[in-house]
């Protein structure tokens, strides 16, 4: 991955929805870097409010 690329992603992810707070969030945890995989779960993504899952289905 080149940073231009990672830059498009994360533009995209925001421009689809994806809360900001939660794109750093994942920046500083290593995402985005092609060093690491980030791995959540959807009950985090609901929970924190990344707007990428915004509830769960029963």
């Amino acid at each position: 991955m080149t940073l231009k690329s990672t830059g498009r992603m994360v533009d995209r992810l925001v421009s689809l929805g994806a809360s900001p707070a939660w794109i750093e969030t994942v920046r500083e945890a290593g995402g985005f870097s092609g060093r690491t995989d980030f791995r959540t779960t959807a009950e985090a993504l609901a929970a924190n409010g990344s707007n990428v899952v915004t509830h769960l289905v029963p």
